[in-house]
Order: C-alpha cells, then structure tokens, then sequence
C-alpha cells in the first residue's frame, strides 16, 4: 500500500502519512485505532514500530506510558520556551517602557526659591516650580521698610539688553499666582539668571530696581527614596521659642492639633483666640455676642483679614484684608477696625 492509498483510506494528506513514518509527530487517537483495524495490530505495537513477540512483550505492554511521557517532555519544553520567550518579551518592553519613562520624567521638577532686596524693600515666600511644560510662579509678598504707599510691582528677566516681562502687581500682597507655558522655555537661562524686580512707589512714583537670584531648593534628580517615617513630631520644648509670652502665660497650649487656645469674655462679647504654631494662618481672634453676630480677625505674614458675619454667622457682611508693610488694602478698609486689633489683640503676638 503506498503512503497515497492509505492517505485516501484514513482521509488525510500523503503528507500526514509520510510524517508518521519519519516519527515526525503521531497520529491522532482515532486514526490510531483504524490503523490498528487496517492492519489487524494493536495501538501497542503501531507505537513501538515492532510487532509483539515474547522477546518484546514487556516493552510493547509499556508503550503507551512512554510514548505519553515522551509527550509531557515535549509539553513541558513547549511551554518552558514559551514561558521564557514570554518573560523575555515583558522584560525587553518593559526595560523599553521604564527607560522612556525614566528619561522623560528625571529631573523633570525643580523648586526654586527667589530672594533678593535692598534697605527699602525685600521680596519673600517667592518659589518658582519649573517642569517640562509650564512654569509656575508664587510670589508671597513684599517687605517695605518705608511709610511710603507702593503703587506697583513689575518682574521681569532682561535679554539682549531689552525688559521680558513676567508678572505685576499693584503693591498689595499677596500676588496670584501665575503660570507660563513654553514662551519661557527658550530664555530659562535668561530668567533664572537675569531676573529683575521694579518696586514703584511714593508720591512722585520713584522706582527701585532690584537684582534677584534664584536658588534651587528641590528637584527630582536622585534615585534613592526618601524615607521621612523618621520625622517626630514637634515637642512643646522645641516650639517653645518661638511663642509670644502671652499665649505662654495666658492660654492653654494643645499639642495635638499645634496650637494655644484662649477663651474669655470682655462685657458681653465672647472671645476666642488661637495661635497656630504650625500652618499657614498663625493667629486667629473671633468676637461673639449675644445677637447673634461675629467677628473674626487673622493675622500672618504682615497682612491682616478681617470678615464680619451677622444672623449667626450665616451672613457674611463685611470682609477686607489689609497689610501692614505696605498701608494697602483690599476691600473697603475700616479704620476702626484697623484700630481696635492693633491696640486689643496685635500686642498678644508680639515677641517679648
């Protein structure tokens, strides 16, 4: 019988029956038993490739088991290649993702903190954040050391000899902050190294030039973790300092939420004071009353808010901010307001 006839007998290819010959693979359960019927052997003895004989009949009963262990090998390294060609793919692309990613985000951020001033003015709590498409920009304030109004501010970086602007400001602190997109990117050296402030200010509008200098505080330029889980938390010891002796000797100090507390009442207002020895807003009064009306007062950072509430604080009636340095404000300043915390409450934070 050719490997033609007995192709067209089991319905396969001569192909297929050419490779069962060669032991390239074999054939399936059920061409197995009707080979075994078209040749009157059993399976047994079509694995082995011998017929069966005193001499062999061990080996022709094994067959079977072998021939499937032979199988689970070649499964077995199938799936190992696999496998290996698989976590070799994941490495190879992911080596490619992480080193793209590395690359695209290593130092990529910095903070930078600006200073600069003269014996009339002084800028402060001024960063620069630069990343890979925008420049942000917070100016904290300004420190003027005049009784003479500031009626402007003017940032600016200088190039080729001629003024870039940056940001301005009508002298109240504090400014908004700003945000640049790629218009800077070209001049980043120009505007780290060649950055400017005007202060104008006084009757006759004079101005003041000054040089500032930008000094990297942060940037994500290293590859070891920093570990903070060690930082304790500030003790009464080490604060103790840098508290006004009034709220030493007066008010109740509460270390879990880092700040001193008072309460009293002056007549028939009611008044709460509290200063934060940690956070953005140090010192806050609140004046209560009978009828049903408060007043808060804060103070940080030379500049002074006050907010007035009628119908138990659900009415918001009055509010300005005010700074001290400059003798500027916002909203529509009352005197008397001014008046009453600088002589009731202002002497309370003073450092003595």
């Amino acid at each position: 019988m050719t490997q033609e006839e007995l192709a067209l007998k089991l319905h396969v290819d001569r192909g297929t029956v050419s490779k069962w010959e060669r032991g390239v693979y074999l054939p399936k359960p059920d061409l197995l038993l009707e080979l075994s019927n078209l040749f009157h052997v059993s399976v047994n003895e079509i694995l082995a490739g011998e017929r069966k004989t005193k001499e062999n009949e061990q080996k022709i009963n094994t067959v079977t088991v072998e021939v499937m262990n032979k199988s689970r090998k070649k499964l077995k390294k199938v799936v190992f290649t696999l496998g290996f060609i698989i976590l070799l793919l994941i490495f190879v692309y992911g080596t490619i993702f992480l080193g793209t990613y590395f690359m695209k985000n290593y130092d990529s951020i910095s903070v930078h903190h600006i200073t600069g001033g003269n014996e009339r003015f002084e800028i402060s709590n001024t960063i620069v954040v630069i990343s890979r498409d925008r420049i942000c920009l917070q100016v904290g304030g300004i420190r003027n050391s005049l009784k003479e109004k500031i009626h402007g501010i003017e940032l600016y970086y200088v190039k080729d000899g001629e003024k870039n602007f940056v940001t301005s400001n009508t002298g109240f602190s504090p400014f908004g902050p700003s945000e640049f997109g790629f218009k800077l990117y070209e001049d980043l050296n120009y505007f780290k190294q060649n950055l400017y402030m005007d202060v104008i200010y006084g009757e006759d509008e004079k101005r003041d030039t000054i040089k500032l200098t930008m000094v990297k505080e942060f940037s994500n330029d290293t590859l070891k973790y920093r570990n903070n889980s060690s930082v304790t938390p500030i003790s009464a010891e080490e604060i103790e300092y840098s508290i006004p002796s009034y709220m030493k000797k007066y008010c109740k100090l509460e270390i879990d939420y880092n700040q001193y507390r008072c309460k009293f009442e002056k007549g028939k207002i009611k008044v709460e004071e509290q200063y934060n020895y940690s956070g953005e807003l140090p010192y806050i009064v609140e004046e209560s009353s009978s009828n049903f009306y408060l007043k808060r007062y804060s103070y940080s950072n030379d500049a002074f808010s006050y907010e007035f509430y009628e119908k138990d604080g659900n009415d918001l009636k009055e509010k300005f901010q005010y700074n001290f340095i400059t003798d500027t404000c916002d909203g529509i300043c009352k005197e008397d307001v001014i008046d009453h915390f600088k002589q009731e409450y202002l002497p309370h934070i003073e450092m003595k």
